[in-house]
């Protein structure tokens, strides 16, 4: 089967710097070597499309290592450039999804390619069934009930404060100390 290359392997910054995503083998090794990926082994592909966005930043991170060193941009900067615009993480990631695929196509292992975008559509899925639920009413209400719980007990500190201010001090009694 050959590679799908209905779509660019790269993704693009909020400034519009375009990243590529496409994997040589010399990048697998790096990844292994750099951070125990085997890229070759189906759980990797789970792991780098699992909920750890940080572990997902780092293979980002380590498979554009030569583009940012060129760039003379450090890790960390170029770590930012994942968040610099509002779909930039979640397009940078499907170009990562998509050079992983055309690299197993290219190795002879359309069974790992089929990995990838299966786990990548698990991923889009749980991401939106979390997004229904976080925008959902049952959310809503436990939030304003927190809102609500939240104001009465200022409320009540409050009052609880006028009162112990506002009440008569009793005669002889002083908070401060007396001369002697």
């Amino acid at each position: 089967m050959t590679a799908d290359t209905s779509q660019p392997l790269k993704w693009n910054d909020g400034s519009g710097q375009s990243w590529s995503t496409a994997i040589a083998l010399s990048d697998a090794l790096r990844l292994k070597q750099e951070m125990a990926i085997d890229i070759l082994d189906p759980k990797s592909v789970e792991v780098i499309f699992g909920s750890d966005l940080v572990r997902r930043t780092e293979v980002l991170g380590e498979l554009a290592r030569p583009q940012w060193e060129e760039a003379g941009i450090a890790y960390t900067d170029f770590a930012d450039l994942l968040l610099s615009g509002p779909t930039t993480f979640v397009d940078a990631s499907d170009a990562l999804r998509r050079g992983l695929s055309d690299f197993f196509r290219r190795a002879g292992r359309e069974d790992l390619a089929i990995v990838a975008d299966r786990a990548w559509k698990a991923m889009e899925a749980g991401m939106q069934v979390s997004l229904a639920k976080a925008s959902g009413e049952k959310v809503g209400k436990i939030l304003q009930a927190g809102l609500d719980r939240a104001d009465a007990e200022i409320d009540e500190a409050l009052d609880d404060a006028l009162e112990e201010l506002t009440k008569p001090r009793i005669a002889g009694s002083s908070s401060g100390s007396s001369p002697g």
